[in-house]
């Protein structure tokens, strides 16, 4: 199973997701789900385009 938490920043989403973390863990027997954050759209090494911002800019919130 995959949960996704989305939300601005400072809204609690990381706490959120390290205290389901840790209920999973004392819940399921010490399982470790494991957690990866993504700071979206800052996602390439390079700055993005123009055309590219306004892309990811664009696009629906229901990613």
């Amino acid at each position: 199973m995959r949960l996704v938490i989305t939300g601005i920043e400072y809204s609690g989403k990381s706490a959120l997701g390290e205290a389901l973390c840790e209920w999973i863990g004392n819940t399921l027997a010490n399982s470790d789900p494991g957690t990866h954050d993504h700071y979206w759209p800052n996602i390439s090494h390079e700055d993005l385009t123009d055309e590219e911002q306004k892309y990811l800019l664009g696009l629906s919130p229901r990613l």
